[in-house]
């Protein structure tokens, strides 16, 4: 019940985001992806065994692999680290980072 609700919340907030800014032409992408993070969280974590960190480590390890996917659709020019963008870097340690915490923490 507690999924269904943060899911629900998340969309009327990305619907009064998208109220303000429609006439803009901007996006709320990380707005989204945050909500649809969370709801994804909340209902991984009521499930599997429970350990102190799994939560965080799990919203870095998704955070990291949604970031890189939406900065391989953007298509604007704001700082590189060799081909990759800054946000696509910065995923490319959090990634391994969080799996091997959430490795190391669940022994």
């Amino acid at each position: 019940m507690l999924v269904f609700a943060a899911i629900i919340g998340g969309f009327m907030m990305i619907s009064i985001c998208w109220l303000l800014f429609k006439r803009s032409q901007l996006s709320v992408a990380q707005l989204m992806v945050a909500v649809f993070l969370l709801g994804l969280l909340l209902a991984i974590e009521s499930r599997g065994r429970r350990f102190a960190g799994r939560t965080f480590w799990l919203y870095v390890l998704l955070y990291g692999i949604s970031r890189y996917v939406i900065e391989v659709y953007r298509d604007d020019p704001r700082g590189m680290v060799g081909t990759f963008s800054t946000s696509q870097f910065i995923s490319m340690i959090l990634v391994p980072l969080a799996v091997a915490m959430l490795i190391y923490l669940a022994r």
